[in-house]
């Protein structure tokens, strides 16, 4: 477990890191105490930081002095130094104001199938599985480097958050190279970007083309976040639940009668790579993408909503022969590499968002395996 507490002094600020052992920060730079010996360590402390010192208007806004959190997001990968620590307005009673940066990025690597077969249970979860996304007052992501896809959450909380620099992209703003897909599962809420301002219900679905410039999330809304690079620029689009294009899929006999609402798709509008819609289960149904499937062009994640809290999902993964499996709880999200089957059966009532990137948009270009197949 990664925790880290950040404590103002006169002449900048101490980073007590129980990963790399405390660092005093100023100037931009960062120094170990003389407990920390590692190489790692030593390594970090001739890395630039921010400069914080003598800014008595500003907070060293460090998310991972929230212990929950950490507890869900550590392991998987490595936090950002450059936007975990980031300087943002110091917010007015633990809330956000309009405009307020809270944002915590954490980068996810490229796991080749030969090295997912020797993972326990914990390896997996931490690689591949997302947790504490969503948080009141803050906006969460997971960058990956699977197709360079990001997923994350931003839940508002009646205030504003605004999504504009990540340190990751190395661009000026987030979306100058990006187009990103923005689900509302939770009450109505708004987004402004590229001078328009959206109205989102639960289950609408806006697409941001790229070069839309910092996106803003207000209101009620729980607004989960997916995000590609893009090559060119298409039109911003909000598709309500009413313009989506449902598909009916399975049979009551094989428990796995479901409805696909497909949104960014090429059967409704069009975008350089992401693809995006949500599938929910009939009554009497709790297996999902059955016969379960593999597309070596795109890596695809899943995002479990609409669960009770005490109701999981058993999400299938891994290679055809060598399935693995996950414990998923609501509002948990899964990566599934292009080499991955995906598939669940789930206790109760669940709907699960899926998002694909990758060479092409075409949704049926996929590898059926069949049941008996899988091993």
């Amino acid at each position: 477990m990664w925790r880290a507490r950040c404590r103002p002094t006169r002449l900048g600020w101490w980073l007590h890191d129980e990963w790399r052992g405390a660092r005093f920060i100023r100037g931009g730079r960062t120094r170990p105490t003389s407990g920390c010996s590692s190489a790692r360590c030593s390594a970090l402390s001739l890395a630039p930081r921010r400069e914080v010192a003598g800014q008595i208007d500003r907070l060293l806004i460090c998310h991972t002095n929230n212990a929950s959190h950490m507890s869900e997001m550590s392991g998987r990968g490595r936090l950002s130094d450059k936007t975990c620590c980031q300087t943002g307005p110091r917010p007015a009673g633990g809330h956000t104001g309009r405009g307020s940066i809270m944002l915590t990025v954490e980068t996810r690597h490229a796991i080749h199938p030969d090295h997912a077969k020797g993972m326990d249970t914990t390896a997996l979860r931490s690689h591949f599985l997302g947790e504490g996304m969503f948080a009141d007052g803050e906006i969460r992501l997971v960058y990956t480097h699977y197709d360079r896809f990001t997923l994350g959450g931003a839940v508002p909380a009646g205030g504003t958050l605004t999504l504009d620099k990540v340190e990751e992209t190395k661009t000026d703003s987030f979306l100058d190279r990006r187009e990103m897909g923005i689900v509302n599962i939770g009450e109505p809420g708004t987004v402004e970007a590229g001078g328009e301002t959206y109205e989102m219900n639960r289950g609408d679905v806006l697409y941001l083309g790229m070069g839309s410039g910092a996106v803003t999330f207000g209101g009620q809304g729980r607004f989960y976040i997916t995000s590609a690079p893009a090559h060119r620029t298409l039109p911003s689009r909000l598709v309500t639940v009413a313009d989506c294009v449902e598909v009916k899929l399975g049979a009551s006999e094989t428990s796995n009668k479901r409805t696909i609402k497909q949104f960014i798709h090429p059967q409704v509008m069009e975008s350089c790579q992401l693809i995006l819609g949500y599938t929910s289960l009939e009554d009497g149904s709790v297996w999902n993408t059955i016969p379960s499937h593999i597309h070596d062009r795109r890596m695809e994640a899943y995002l479990y909503w609409g669960m009770d809290e005490d109701a999981r999902v058993l999400h299938l993964m891994g290679e055809p022969t060598e399935t693995r499996h996950l414990f998923v709880a609501n509002e948990q999200a899964v990566l599934s590499p292009t080499w991955s089957i995906h598939s669940g059966a789930g206790i109760g009532e669940y709907t699960f968002i899926w998002a694909m990137a990758g060479d092409n948009v075409d949704y049926t270009d996929m590898e059926f395996i069949q049941p008996k197949e899988l091993r």
